[in-house]
């Protein structure tokens, strides 16, 4: 800002802001300036160009053919982009996640967006994708909704904020997506500790090519793989009903009776869904 208080006998034909980080800035250095006939009066001038937490110092001026007139020297600091901490995820399921930020430093004022943002390669930006809320943020801790995500799938996710000296990200932290469903093949234990869905259900695709072969599947389960629940038969695909509730490990074994005998199957692919405690 600068005024023009008298235009020393003839209207100025330039005025402006100069400044530099070293005191005394003349129009040699960095300067925003407009060209045209000015009386006395107010003016502004936009500076552009600036330093984030740099000290500058400034003075206006104007010009006519005497020559150029400045103001006495003013100071100030320009501001930074907000110091933001990205703490761990929670709440983690197979499409949906919260994300977790705080702002330490607001960088010299309010911030005016915070937000989480993410994506599937590392060092995620706002041009991925976010879940964000705007308004005038101080200090502290936040968090935010994350949807649209897939099953199963790694996330690199920021915690960042914002205000007019741009965006400040934390660190970079990662989950994975949990799953509905585990697949496996006859023979094998199932962790079943990472999967989600509201009710038990163990379907199987029968890839035997005689329909009059007879089929069992008995299924059992552990909480530690040492102490086993009883095998319990089950015959049709999906099954949702269980004796006993399903715990931590699932196993299962299946019998193939044919003419020529009872072989065991390798050839069945399971899914199995977890149910919600």
């Amino acid at each position: 800002h600068g005024n023009i208080t008298d235009i020393g006998g003839e209207n100025c034909s330039k005025r402006g802001v100069c400044w530099n980080t070293t005191g005394n800035p003349t129009v040699a250095d960095s300067k925003s300036e407009v060209t045209d006939s000015f009386g006395v009066g107010a003016f502004t001038r936009p500076m552009t160009g600036l330093t984030p937490g740099q000290h500058y110092y400034v003075r206006a001026y104007a010009y006519n053919s005497a020559g150029y007139g400045y103001g006495s020297q003013v100071e100030f600091t320009t501001g930074e982009a907000p110091t933001v901490t990205t703490q761990a995820v929670s709440d983690i399921a197979p499409v949906t996640a919260t994300g977790h930020g705080n702002i330490t430093d607001i960088g010299g004022e309010n911030c005016t967006k915070r937000g989480v943002c993410w994506n599937k390669a590392g060092n995620p930006t706002v041009a991925d994708s976010k879940s964000e809320e705007t308004g005038s943020f101080g200090t502290g801790a936040f968090e935010r909704a994350m949807t649209g995500l897939m099953p199963g799938q790694l996330y690199y996710v920021r915690a960042y904020a914002y205000n007019s000296a741009g965006y400040g990200y934390g660190a970079q932290v990662e989950f994975t997506t949990k799953t509905y469903y585990a697949t496996g093949y006859i023979g094998d234990v199932i962790d079943c500790t990472d999967l989600i869905k509201t009710y038990d259900r163990l379907e199987w695709t029968e890839e035997i090519p005689d329909p009059g072969q007879a089929i069992e599947i008995k299924i059992r389960s552990s909480p530690d793989q040492s102490t086993w629940t009883v095998w319990e038969v089950i015959y049709s695909s999906p099954c949702t009903s269980f004796g006993t509730p399903v715990q931590r490990y699932l196993e299962w074994v299946a019998t193939l009776t044919t003419e020529q005998g009872t072989p065991k199957l390798k050839d069945l692919v399971f899914s199995w869904t977890k149910k919600v405690e």
